[in-house]
């Protein structure tokens, strides 16, 4: 698969079935934001083990590199998120404990996936 089809294929599922999230990094009064869709799944009980740096209540965000891309987030700098970096999904406040890009689809970046609490 092309990276182009795979992009295309993950925006169609998030458009669909995504819940709307704003990224924010920087200055609370003041953040540079982008705007996505991010499909949220919820840790398992037994992926919460002691020392894995999960805990209950964690989720793990999956998001396409297409609106990052079109956003020039977060200006300079890497796109990956880190840590302190912020979600606001439905009202709430969800900070980026880890976040990393997912496997590569031809040697471009397709999706990223973080884990935030």
């Amino acid at each position: 698969m092309r990276a182009s089809a795979a992009l295309a294929t993950l925006d169609r599922m998030l458009a669909s079935y995504g819940v709307a999230a704003t990224l924010n990094r920087g200055d609370l009064a003041a953040p540079t934001s982008v705007s996505l869709r991010v499909h949220l799944v919820g840790y398992r009980a037994t992926e919460i083990i002691a020392g894995s740096g999960l805990q209950v209540g964690d989720t793990r965000a999956i998001w396409s590199a297409t609106p990052i891309r079109a956003a020039g987030w977060p200006g300079a700098g890497s796109a990956v998120p880190k840590k302190g970096d912020w979600f606001v999904i439905d009202g709430r406040n969800r900070m980026v404990i880890a976040a990393w890009e997912a496997p590569r689809v031809g040697g471009e970046v397709v999706r990223y996936e973080a884990q935030i609490r």
